[in-house]
């Protein structure tokens, strides 16, 4: 079953799910999302969602997302955000820019790394912890493993904080991806592709960028990884 807002509280139900594998998520033709002032997340025109277990299901219609970080129903929201105290409320403030870009040379390629992006999911320092120091100056060691690796640990990154390019390249490359959205497990709503956010701060990069879920980012609607000291988890 597709699942639709309930109408007394503005949940959907629980839906339908089928197993993960497969092809990436079908494109939808206009994906449309929108956080709502001490709400949820009311997503439209999207045809599958992943969730944090790997399942994917279909959508149709619209689906209210939890924000708040406290649904018993995650990621869809079940109203908890009018008990919890959860004020949605954002700071006044630009979205981060290109000018802040640091730039981190290798043999022939470069790391472009923009640290207000970054939402602390650790796919860089999992996959490529040789480049990845946390703690370390410089952090980034272009050269620390193998190119190909590198650049495979930097696409993974769902915030557009990393990108890479050719060392003759003053902007670095994002990887091509369809309009979709993924629940990081224990962690934010990952969006990838052309979507349509409606909110006044755009993210820093169109094509990934990441969404709080749980309730805690200082730089609502965008994650800032207070999801790894808030105690964040999926498990309710």
């Amino acid at each position: 079953m597709a699942a639709r807002p309930d109408p007394s509280s503005g949940a959907p139900r629980a839906p339908g799910a089928r197993a993960a594998g497969g092809d990436p998520p079908a494109r939808a033709e206009v994906i449309s999302l929108r956080p709502v002032e001490a709400g949820p997340l009311v997503v439209s025109g999207l045809s599958e969602c992943m969730l944090a277990d790997g399942t994917r299901i279909p959508i149709r219609g619209t689906v209210h997302l939890c924000r708040c970080g406290g649904s018993a129903q995650k990621p869809f929201c079940d109203g908890t955000h009018n008990r919890n105290g959860f004020t949605g409320e954002e700071p006044a403030q630009p979205a981060p820019s290109q000018a802040g870009t640091r730039r981190y040379e290798g043999r022939g390629f470069a790391v472009h790394d923009r640290r207000p992006l970054c939402a602390s999911t650790g796919f860089c320092t999992e996959r490529a912890p040789e480049a990845f120091v946390r703690g370390r100056e410089p952090w980034i060691d272009p050269n620390g493993v193998d190119e190909q690796a590198l650049k495979q640990a930097v696409e993974l990154c769902p915030s557009g904080a990393l990108a890479w390019s050719a060392a003759q390249e003053k902007m670095g490359r994002h990887p091509a991806a369809q309009p979709g959205l993924q629940v990081l497990r224990d962690g934010p709503f990952c969006v990838s592709g052309p979507v349509q956010l409606e909110h006044p701060r755009p993210p820093g990069d169109p094509m990934r960028f990441t969404l709080c879920r749980c309730g805690a980012s200082a730089n609502k609607p965008y994650c800032d990884g207070s999801h790894r000291v808030s105690g964040f988890r999926d498990e309710s």
